[in-house]
């Protein structure tokens, strides 16, 4: 009887988290099909339930100072939301979906919650191949997942969490990581933006690059922070490199506006340089034709978090990065595959704002679960050697 009990609790707890993460992907075909406020009732939902399941497992949760200061973040910009007046419950529910998620990733939960992420989004992305196939949704921008920009912000991190699960063990989750990662390579190179055909060939080189080779961690990181540095204060945009990089994006210099947004969302973050303004802001930018153009995002991950919550956020994150990367070990194939992930969805984050997204957030999360695994596992091989010292002592 306590076998069978055990066994559906197993499966209820499955369905209901099914339920939760498949209302929080943030699928724009899910809520065609729905309907908006059906949408809102789901994520309301799945936020309930990632809350019990929060409260089960709270004792599990190994909670350190990546997860503390995540959570400090995440209340900035709820209290800089506050205090612009820009406040919804909306607002408020994303905020602790993030918050949620990052916890349980952290619990025994961690291994159920990669497996049931990894078939969605792999169901997610082959759903969404039949789109880019067609003209008319491809010349209006309408794809089961979102517009094309939409494509990479999720297929990329999508994709590294399916191979996550599928390299965790030889099984049959391997070959269902490769058909999707390979149908998510398919979908960023016919249909996304260029900055989707960018990242889809790093990611290319980079997971060819890995199985053999260990990278230099701190190399990449370091190109990667420096370029956001040039492109964040307006130096890069200003030289002769900068139009030769957007000529071969098939660009113009201006990137479709994005470095005018870049120059308003300067202004704005000079103007409220401490704690931001919060969700909800609005950035104007002139158009060659003279007319105002009224965005909600930065375009950009670094100017998006000073913008949303100032510069104590930015050093929060510039914290939070360096430290999750120094404590990821690339000898393990796992480490290597989400240190490869968090560097493309930085180098996707240099022309999107992919800081609110869900599976960014994941991603995040499992850099800050793997530092703690590492650390224990350091933790334990010192006591061992220590053992082994005082035996033969």
């Amino acid at each position: 009887m306590k076998l069978k009990e055990k066994k559906l609790s197993s499966v209820v707890s499955t369905i209901l988290l099914v339920l939760a993460l498949i209302s929080l992907l943030g699928v724009n075909g899910i809520k065609n099909l729905v309907g908006e406020d059906v949408e809102k009732a789901l994520i309301i939902m799945g936020v309930v339930i990632l809350a019990c399941f929060f409260f089960t497992f709270a004792k599990d949760i190994k909670v350190d100072l990546l997860s503390v200061l995540f959570i400090v973040y995440q209340l900035i910009i709820l209290f800089s939301t506050l205090f612009s007046g820009e406040f919804t419950y909306g607002i408020g529910i994303s905020i602790l979906s993030f918050i949620l998620i990052f916890l349980l990733v952290q619990s025994n939960l961690y291994g159920q919650i990669i497996t049931i992420l990894s078939i969605l989004v792999f169901v997610v992305s082959l759903i969404n191949l039949p789109f880019v196939f067609i003209d008319g949704l491809k010349a209006t921008d309408s794809f089961f997942i979102g517009g094309k920009n939409a494509l990479n912000i999720f297929l990329l991190p999508a994709m590294f969490i399916m191979l996550l699960k599928g390299f965790e063990k030889k099984s049959k989750y391997t070959v269902i990581a490769i058909i999707g990662v390979v149908v998510s390579l398919i979908t960023m190179f016919i249909a996304s933006g260029a900055t989707g055909k960018v990242v889809a060939l790093a990611s290319v080189v980079l997971l060819l690059l890995i199985i053999k080779i260990r990278p230099a961690k701190w190399i990449f990181i370091g190109v990667i922070v420096a370029v956001y540095i040039l492109l964040v204060s307006g130096i890069l945009v200003e030289t002769q490199i900068w139009q030769q990089i957007a000529d071969k994006l098939g660009k113009n210099a201006n990137l479709t506006y994005r470095t005018d947004v870049w120059e308003s969302v300067r202004v704005m973050v000079a103007e409220k340089p401490l704690f931001g303004y919060g969700r909800v802001n609005e950035i104007s930018y002139v158009t060659d034709w003279g007319g105002t153009v009224i965005l909600n995002e930065a375009h950009n991950f670094a100017l998006e978090i000073a913008l949303e919550g100032g510069i104590i956020s930015v050093i929060i994150y510039l914290f939070m990065l360096f430290r999750g990367v120094a404590g990821l070990n690339l000898k393990l194939l796992s480490h290597k595959i989400i240190f490869v992930a968090f560097c493309l969805v930085l180098i996707n984050g240099l022309t999107e704002s992919i800081n609110n997204k869900f599976l960014v957030v994941v991603i995040f999360a499992i850099v800050c679960r793997f530092c703690n695994e590492e650390k224990d596992r350091k933790k334990l091989e010192l006591e061992r050697i220590e053992g082994q010292k005082e035996n033969e002592g």
